[in-house]
């Protein structure tokens, strides 16, 4: 009935809210805020991360991030240098 009277309105109809899709959008969020997958599983209550990792979406920048907490130099590949020459491994008989 409301898709009908919408379109004698020339309207669009509104389409029914899911609660699903609260959650859904939540985790997602969520996920692209560097949570990693072993805490939005118990935060969530998932059993297992399998599902977890649905939601969350490692980039590249992210994995350069958790390498630098390391304490390890942080290394730009847009930056990063080429060697000149070939290595070479000497061979011990």
């Amino acid at each position: 009935m409301v898709a009908a009277e919408a379109a004698k309105r020339h309207e669009k109809p509104v389409r029914p809210f899911v609660l699903y899709s609260l959650r859904h959008t939540f985790l997602i969020r969520l996920g692209d805020s560097g949570c990693d997958v072993w805490t939005l599983a118990r935060i969530v209550g998932h059993s297992s991360i399998t599902v977890s990792m649905r939601y969350v979406h490692s980039s590249e920048d992210a994995a350069l991030d958790a390498m630098a907490r390391l304490g390890g130099p942080r290394i730009n590949p847009s930056k990063a240098s080429t060697p000149t020459k070939p290595a070479t491994r000497l061979l011990t008989q």
